[in-house]
């Protein structure tokens, strides 16, 4: 079944079902079970058109997603557009310059843990004790063997997106001799 044809059939039910509603409303004895029941197959039914639009989003970031190509450039441009602040209110005035509002929420988050007297309860110290031996923490704060480190580097795909640092790992393999 094609991404059209579930819309269509979704459509289709999701509209008996709205005039089936309608007409439960209309009447002066609600039937409340059925219109419960409506309601019900409803929220279903938004809830599998949403399922299968997150599929096909999927499947396009798949096919198209992980290469250097138009698509994948316009969805970091969207991202970064979606997750940004262009504007923020501060009392009855609104801040449109982006260091302004860096600094707006820097110094409201100065204020909202300023104290002159801080004081780390005793329950915070004791958070972690549970969670991580002492043998483990060693292991987490040890440094890396260059064997353990090239393992890692040889278990990543040699063509996919760079680190942070803008190499992949196939420069790492390359130059691993040099470094």
């Amino acid at each position: 079944m094609s991404l059209e044809d579930a819309r269509m059939t979704l459509t289709n039910y999701r509209t008996e079902l709205e005039a089936e509603l309608k007409l439960i409303r209309q009447e002066d004895f609600k039937d409340v079970a059925k219109e419960s029941n409506i309601l019900d197959q409803l929220r279903v039914q938004r809830e599998r058109w949403q399922s299968i639009l997150r599929q096909k989003s999927r499947e396009v970031w798949l096919k198209e997603g992980d290469r250097n190509s138009k698509f994948f450039h316009s969805s970091l441009l969207i991202r970064r557009r979606r997750n940004s602040i262009n504007a923020i209110k501060e009392e009855h005035n609104w801040i449109y310059v982006f260091d302004q509002i860096g600094m707006y929420f820097m110094n409201q988050f100065k204020e909202l843990y300023k104290s002159d007297f801080p004081r780390i309860p005793e329950e915070v110290n004791l958070l972690g004790e549970n969670y991580i031996s002492r043998q483990e923490n060693l292991d987490l704060i040890r440094i890396p063997t260059a064997e353990e480190i090239k393992d890692a580097i040889w278990s990543l795909h040699h063509l996919k997106s760079p680190g942070l640092d803008g190499f992949s790992s196939i420069f790492f393999r390359s130059y691993w001799r040099t470094m």
